[in-house]
């Protein structure tokens, strides 16, 4: 079935952008709503799931996401959230530290803080809870693990005033942060002549006033809240950044992004007949730039490693909140939704009176979204609006008209708009140009994805093919014609893709379900790791491969693609002159086999990290070896140890004599050896020098 049927289409960046595009983002090949990453609450950790009835009074966050809670009974939880599972790292009868002590948590350490006492601050191991230090002597009211082992305590400086067993600090004592290292000693302390106590304060008080935290650069932020400032210190301990708190909140917690952006905690007590106005804000020159995303009290903060989450304290509701990036839709700014708007610019069809046949939406449309789609055609490109003859193509698709302006318009036209049209039929669309406008319904994470439209022109339905006595009556002609396009629809589809079955061969450009498919019909094994571009470039090679396959060649080739890097092969004629060194032979036949009808290939560690990769490139040896051929599959170990699998600049190299370095001050010379009586080869766990090791 032969029709001259043409479609106009827009399926690229500089087609949508002929339009214009109103709170939406137009990439290469899609027009989307925006969107922005932001902090969105993923899940809320109760108290009563961890702790039960006693009341979180402090937590950490490790490096793979094991929360550490510690309660005003002085238990110390380890609460994997994602599985629900917990346990007592220490528990309420330990004597360790009191209900006031602060935890942190960095490279596998635990830090102990107490103020109250004589504990100071101490480190465990975070794997067996074993203790590597204790240092009695530092008052620590706030405390933030840094790197290399070190920890960051904020301190008083000045002598305390006992009376009737209360420890206070009057106002104006000055404060510091002391940088302990690996070994607990205080190596440097930070201060300024402004950090210093507003009023007098105990201790158990001052666990509230005072929060510090660390940047990956080595510098240390401190939020002191009964002034409402936050101070910011270089590694060398150099005041640089000093911002005053606006006084509509009373802040609690600190915590910084990748970026340096300073995020803070709102603590103020509810006011349950108003509106929840308590938000996590992020300090930006002065102002309080609200993440609507996180509301309600916070009492502390804590952004991970990664950057890509916070984790938030909230003891009004007793609850923690896990709180992860995410793309989150931008509300149009008219409306406050997430919405946008898209106008084309005109569709010319070079034709007056043109009657266009209907429109096709490539998009993907998540639940909970919308697309509405507006089209009307003209034979001119003039209108009027509001009583003025204007260019409707600038008017629509130009930027100098406001959006109610141009809404307003649409409106006068009285167009039933069409909801998410994959394929639809168009009433009453006549005219040279065609005009229209998308409406985009979002929800706060979602977007509807647009990435074609197709207008078929001009209308030449099945009708035509029947007898003129179905088209005499003006209203069965077009109920016939509505009811006729959808076989019309399914035929043309069927057309177009036999028409185009040739780029489902296309390696290039198919999709990855049928990059499969295509792999399945050359005997290539799919395997997850290999990744999409990896199997399109075998899938792409093969013809040049066929003709090497059981070569060393083909088999090269092969392992690269898979790995990323050419493997070394080594065959037995290679290495058959050095067997016939009889001290030789039994290293050779142990590394490359007696066999001689044995190759070896030998990989990377890197190039297959685990047991999975392994095997499937084993097996891909396997099937591309000769049939009488043994491969053995050697991974190339990164260290040199003679008389093993040791290739000089593969896996090992040479460099010049250094010196070993135990600290700044002390060296090993070039002649020193260390020795583990012990055999037990373990250097940081288990040597100690006159006991299990010496120096000579």
């Amino acid at each position: 079935m032969q029709r001259e049927i043409n479609f106009l289409s827009l399926n690229k960046a500089s087609d949508w952008k002929k339009g214009h595009a109103v709170n939406c983002d137009i990439t290469d090949r899609e027009l989307r709503l925006n969107s922005s990453e932001q902090y969105l609450v993923s899940q809320v950790v109760r108290q009563e799931e961890v702790t039960g009835d006693a009341q979180i009074m402090d937590f950490a966050v490790t490096r793979n996401g094991l929360l550490l809670l510690l309660d005003d009974t002085g238990t110390l939880w380890s609460y994997e959230y994602q599985s629900g599972y917990r346990q007592q790292v220490f528990n309420r009868h330990h004597s360790l530290f009191s209900r006031y002590a602060l935890i942190t948590v960095g490279d596998d350490i635990l830090y102990l803080a107490d103020m109250v006492g004589n504990v100071g601050i101490s480190a465990y191991l975070l794997n067996n809870g074993q203790l590597l230090w204790s240092n009695p002597e530092v008052i620590p009211v706030a405390a933030a693990a840094g790197s290399a082992g070190t920890v960051f305590v904020v301190t008083p400086l000045g002598e305390p005033r006992v009376s009737e067993g209360r420890t206070e600090y009057p106002a104006g004592v000055r404060m510091a942060v002391a940088t302990l290292d690996f070994s607990g000693r205080v190596v440097a302390l930070f201060s300024d002549d402004s950090f210093r106590l507003k009023e007098g304060l105990d201790l158990p008080r001052m666990r509230y006033r005072f929060f510090v935290t660390t940047r990956v650069d080595g510098s240390v932020w401190v939020l002191d809240a009964s002034c409402r400032v936050v101070l910011g210190f270089d590694p060398d301990g150099r005041l640089i950044s000093r911002q005053e708190v606006d006084t509509s909140i009373d802040p609690a917690g600190i915590a910084l992004d990748r970026e340096g952006g300073v995020f803070l905690g709102d603590r103020r007590e509810s006011n349950q007949d108003a509106e929840e106005d308590r938000y996590v804000v992020k300090l930006s020159g002065g102002a309080l730039l609200r993440v609507t995303g996180v509301h309600g009290r916070a009492d502390k903060l804590l952004i991970d490693h990664t950057g890509r989450s916070m984790y938030v304290l909230n003891s009004e509701n007793l609850s923690l909140s896990v709180v992860s990036m995410s793309n989150k839709i931008t509300p149009l700014e008219e409306t406050g939704l997430p919405m946008g708007y898209y106008f084309s610019a005109a569709l010319d069809s070079t034709m007056e009176e043109t009657v266009w046949h209907k429109i096709e939406l490539d998009a993907i449309i998540p639940e909970e979204t919308q697309v509405r789609v507006y089209c009307f055609a003209s034979d001119r490109k003039q209108a009027v609006v509001n009583g003025e003859v204007v260019d409707l193509e600038g008017f629509l698709s130009g930027e100098g008209a406001p959006l109610s302006a141009r809404l307003g318009y649409i409106k006068t036209l009285s167009i039933e708009p069409m909801t998410n049209p994959r394929d639809a039929l168009l009433h009453n669309t006549r005219g040279r140009y065609l005009y229209f406008v998308i409406e985009f319904f979002g929800s706060e994470r979602y977007t509807p994805v647009l990435r074609r439209i197709r207008v078929y022109y001009p209308r030449k339905s099945l009708l035509s093919c029947l007898p003129a006595v179905y088209s005499v009556e003006p209203k069965s002609r077009d109920f016939l014609e509505r009811f006729l396009s959808l076989y019309d629809s399914f035929l043309m589809g069927m057309e177009e893709q036999i028409e185009g079955i040739a780029r489902y061969f296309d390696p290039e450009v198919v999709s990855h379900d049928y990059l499969r498919w295509l792999a399945s019909w050359i005997a290539i094994a799919v395997d997850d790791n290999l990744g999409e571009e990896g199997l399109r470039r075998l899938v792409r090679e093969a013809p040049k491969i066929y003709p090497h396959r059981g070569t060393r060649q083909g088999i090269e080739t092969m392992v690269e693609i898979y790995t990323g890097e050419k493997p070394l092969i080594v065959e037995h004629f290679q290495v058959s002159e050095q067997r016939q060194n009889p001290e030789m032979k039994q290293l050779i036949d142990r590394l490359y086999s007696d066999n001689p009808y044995c190759f070896s290939v030998m990989v990377k560690r890197d190039r297959v990290p685990n047991e999975h990769r392994y095997l499937v490139v084993q097996k891909m040896l396997d099937q591309e070896k000769p049939a009488f051929t043994e491969a053995k599959l050697v991974v190339l170990q990164p260290w040199i140890y003679m008389d093993m699998h040791t290739y000089l600049g593969i896996n090992s190299y040479l460099s010049e004599v250094s010196l070993l370095r135990l600290d700044m001050a002390t060296s090993i010379p070039y002649d020193s050896m260390l020795i583990d009586v012990g055999q037990d080869n373990r250097m940081e766990t288990h040597t100690r020098m006159d006991l299990d090791a010496e120096l000579r």
